[in-house]
This record gives structure tokens, sequence and C-alpha cells, in this order.
């Protein structure tokens, strides 16, 4: 599959990292899907093209939420469920064996805790983008220095949580592979 997104200015997977996630589906036998922060569509797209999976990828922004459906629209693809709704209050039900946190760095911490209670028993948590090379060679102003600030919170975070382990992959932007203990 190509990826839709080349001249589009929105950040998305590296394809590095979602060949990584396409192999994480098939050697642990994913079935279900959470994606936090949909874009445009394209990571969603990509693995469900990919993969035997069924998808239910959250997007806040219209204008991306609108996008991702048209991109849906274009593929066929009916295994992703895109859903026009602000993560942090949108009520989910379900269980998934693989969330996928890409959506706002400075949430990361709340999205953590609000969907790990979705996260089945022997699934995983994937959050993108933790080396932030979006702000590299940029002067850091209030707002970059927040975001450096909450995602080295957030890393701490995951290092010294009592009921997971993680595991950081320098692929893409930098990933964190967040498991049960």
């Amino acid at each position: 599959m190509v990826r839709m997104v080349k001249d589009i200015k929105v950040p998305t997977m590296s394809e590095e990292t979602l060949k990584f996630l396409v192999k994480l589906i098939k050697t642990n036998n994913y079935k279900t899907i959470l994606e936090i922060g949909s874009a445009v569509g394209d990571s969603a797209l990509y693995l469900a093209n990919k993969t035997d999976v069924s998808i239910v990828s959250l997007e806040k922004d219209l204008s991306r939420y609108e996008t991702a459906l048209k991109n849906q629209q274009k593929l066929g693809n009916e295994q992703v469920a895109f859903i026009h709704a602000d993560a942090l209050t949108y009520n989910l039900e379900g269980q998934f064996d693989l969330i996928i946190i890409d959506a706002a760095k400075t949430k990361n911490k709340e999205l953590f805790e609000r969907f790990a209670k979705h996260l089945n028993q022997d699934g995983a948590i994937v959050t993108d983008n933790l080396a932030l090379s979006c702000i590299k060679g940029k002067v850091l102003n209030k707002n970059r220095l927040r975001l450096l600030r909450k995602t080295k919170e957030f890393i701490d975070f995951l290092k010294n949580h009592e009921e997971f382990t993680t595991t950081f992959i320098d692929i893409g932007d930098k990933i964190a592979i967040t498991k049960r203990k």
C-alpha cells in the first residue's frame, strides 16, 4: 500500500514504525486495536491493510477526521471505525489487544491512565514520538519547553510504573512498548 499522506503537513507515523507495528501485531496475534489520534487515517488504514485486525481510531480534530474518512472511502477498507471524539472525554467500551497513543504529546500520561484499563491482559500499549524530533533545531519557547518537560515526565512515569514494564525502541521518532508485568 502506498502511504496516503505525502504533501499534507500532518504528522504521521514513520514507515519504519508502521512496519514494526505490523510485525508486533502478527507476532502476538493481536486482533483488536485502539488508536488514539487518527490524524488523517494513514496509520490505521496501513495497519488494517497489512494485518487481520479491527481498529477503533479516535480523532479530536474535525478536519483530520473528515480526511481520514475520505481516505478510508478511497481504499474501501471496513476494518477501521474512525470516531470523531476527544479521547479524554469519550466513553469507550471494550477491551483491546493493542492501544496506540499518538495524540497530543502533553496528554500522553492522561491518555495512558485513562485507557490502560481497556487493555487485554496480554496486550501492549505503544506510545509514539518520544524523541520529539519535531522540535529539534527550533527555538525552545514556552510551549516547546512544556512539551519537553511533559514528555520526560511521561517517560519517567513509564519507567517507574508498578503494574507495567516498558521497553523503549529507537525507531521512527522513538516508541515505548508497555505491557503488564
